[in-house]
């Protein structure tokens, strides 16, 4: 049981988008510093095909992204700085390989079919620069 306290705090919303509960538990119990991005639920089905598994993304490292919401009508990437990069779209799967340039907070936001005029936060990453990993 305290092996299992001293584990960090991971949103249920993070298993919900499908990343491994298995493979996490043995990950975390290899390397209990590691941490885990914050995830939201915006209301309608989405599924990581493929996303970064983990909260910190490095500045100049390229990372795939891929997300089914069959109600989705288009995803970005929302940087530090109010950059928004589209993610590609093909029936309910959108798609894009990332190369972050900015420090700072990253969320990926998805527009869906009842959620209005607005982009809702999916998951949110912290990008550091090569550097500042410490």
């Amino acid at each position: 049981m305290k092996i299992f306290e001293a584990f960090p705090n991971i949103d249920n919303e993070y298993f919900k988008l499908g990343f491994d509960g298995k493979e996490t538990y043995k990950n975390v119990y290899a390397n209990r510093t590691l941490e885990f991005p914050d995830c939201y639920n915006i209301g309608t089905h989405v599924k990581a095909i493929t996303a970064p598994k983990y909260r910190t993304l490095l500045i100049g490292k390229s990372y795939e992204f891929e997300f089914y919401i069959p109600r989705g009508l288009s995803v970005a990437t929302i940087d530090a700085q109010n950059n928004w990069t589209y993610f590609d779209g093909n029936g309910g799967v959108f798609k894009l390989n990332y190369i972050p340039a900015t420090e700072g907070e990253l969320k990926v936001s998805a527009k869906y079919d009842k959620g209005g005029k607005s982009y809702w936060a999916i998951i949110s990453y912290l990008v550091k620069g090569k550097n500042t990993i410490s």
